[in-house]
């Protein structure tokens, strides 16, 4: 065996150093984004040094964050070790299964009965005390719709579990409107029901969900071809962003108008903050995260208005699965007013007091009726 050149040995040590050296200063000399595109949230920003937030830890914290968010190359590395995950057999290790034709679809909850009990008490509770007709929809996960999609070797959902503990608490309290037989039935129709980078249901899905309750309702659902459908291309979604998977394909996304005009005011901080006539908000297909075309996105109040729709007044208890199915709702009613308990800490029993609202609808995902925790401001 020929010996190794003593000028040679050094050769990776020395390559080692050079890679360090040209990532330090490609650090600091190129620019700093504020979002990052493909993981859709807003980056560390340069820390501000204080004896408090040194005491407290703060600031070694935020300093680890911004170093691992400007990480040059941070992009190409985030996906590398995604795709490494995945052909290493770790598939799911970033809450989000690489499905078949394309689904990226998220891995199971963790079951909590206590924090699902908690939170079907204070609906029930509600209900008993504003006095009005209650319903619960509840959005089964793409999983467990979807089964057939995931890989062999997967978790199991929990969605018939937890509906069979839903509908046992709120028996002869809450109408429970549950559209899952309906989505196994519709599942291999060739029409999405979820999106495939994206845990939301699309606008099909949404629609079909909308019958059921206007079934559980005994009101006559508005026939698909009553809508005109406006399709745009290019949308990436949550599990997009949390996988790492940047070499997916992207989804469509499906507008359904109605007929007749609607109009829109978002409410922050008791007052309007944002109006407008029509139910869809096309700037934000510009944007980086493009589903605030429905509705905005996330806010603590949001009013849709139809002069048309009759006199009754809904108020919408909701996560973000109600934004594209709100708007199919608004033909039956002259105002929804639409509340994310996430942001807003009023008494809602004040507001359907002061409003004087006929019906209540809580709309939730599987995932968030289990784990959310801001049912307490039903309290």
């Amino acid at each position: 065996m020929r010996a190794i050149k003593p000028h040679l040995r050094y050769l990776p040590a020395a390559f080692f150093c050079l890679f360090l050296l040209a990532m330090m200063l490609l650090f600091f000399l190129l620019p700093k984004k504020d979002v990052s595109p493909e993981e859709k949230r807003v980056l560390q920003a340069v820390p501000q040094f204080s004896w408090n937030n040194l005491k407290d830890g703060s600031f070694g914290r935020d300093t680890e964050n911004y170093l691992s968010d400007h990480f040059v190359g941070r992009t190409f590395f985030v996906g590398l070790n995604a795709y490494y995950d995945l052909y290493t057999g770790r598939n799911g290790a970033n809450g989000v299964y690489k499905a078949r034709d394309g689904y990226l679809i998220q891995t199971p909850i963790r079951l909590d009965h206590e924090s699902l009990q908690k939170n079907l008490i204070r609906f029930a509770d509600f209900a008993q005390k504003t006095g009005i007709p209650t319903r619960l929809l509840t959005v089964p996960s793409t999983g467990y719709i979807l089964e057939d999609k995931l890989p062999p070797a997967h978790v199991s959902y929990h969605d018939g579990e937890i509906l069979e503990q839903v509908s046992a608490s709120l028996r002869g309290k809450i109408s429970l409107i549950n559209p899952a037989s309906l989505f196994f039935s519709q599942s291999d129709t060739g029409r999405p029901l979820y999106y495939k980078t994206d845990h939301h249901w699309t606008s099909y899905g949404a629609y079909l969900a909308y019958t059921q309750f206007c079934i559980a309702a005994g009101i006559a659902p508005i026939p698909e071809s009553d809508f005109q459908i406006e399709t745009h291309s290019g949308f990436y979604g949550t599990t997009y962003s949390r996988s790492g998977l940047w070499l997916e394909a992207p989804d469509d996304i499906e507008l359904w108008k109605p007929s007749g005009s609607r109009r829109v005011q978002i409410e922050e901080n008791n007052r309007i903050a944002i109006e407008q006539d029509g139910l869809f908000f096309r700037e934000h297909f510009s944007e980086t995260d493009q589903y605030p075309v429905f509705l905005d996105g996330n806010h603590s109040l949001v009013r849709i208005q139809n002069p048309e729709g009759g006199g009754k007044k809904l108020l919408l208890i909701k996560d973000s699965f109600a934004h594209c199915f709100a708007p199919f709702l608004s033909a039956h009613y002259g105002e929804i007013i639409m509340v994310d308990l996430r942001y807003y800490h009023a008494p809602l029993s004040d507001l359907v007091e002061k409003e004087g609202i006929d019906e209540t609808l809580f709309l939730y995902g599987i995932a968030n009726l289990v784990s959310d925790t801001n049912s307490i401001w039903l309290k």
